[in-house]
């Protein structure tokens, strides 16, 4: 699977199923399941959003809360 795909399924992963929810998954484990080294999304993750995977991992994370806000008017 080239990059691309993988950012793909990667996005997919984060937003469809927000696997970022669980507090005990790393950015590695993510780019394990889909079969792509974590240097290598890490990579293309920096070159084209200027993140590392860590990052993007953390920044959905941080929404969790503002979500549950918004939505629901409850504080994390």
């Amino acid at each position: 699977m080239d990059i691309e795909k993988s950012f793909e399924l990667f996005a997919a992963l984060m937003e469809d199923e927000k696997v970022y929810m669980d507090p005990s998954l790393s950015f590695s484990s993510v780019c394990g399941w889909i079969g792509v080294p974590a240097e290598a999304m890490d990579a293309y993750l920096n070159e084209n959003f200027g993140w590392c995977g860590s990052e993007v991992m953390n920044m959905y994370r941080r929404t969790v809360p503002l979500r549950f806000y918004e939505k629901y008017g409850i504080l994390l």
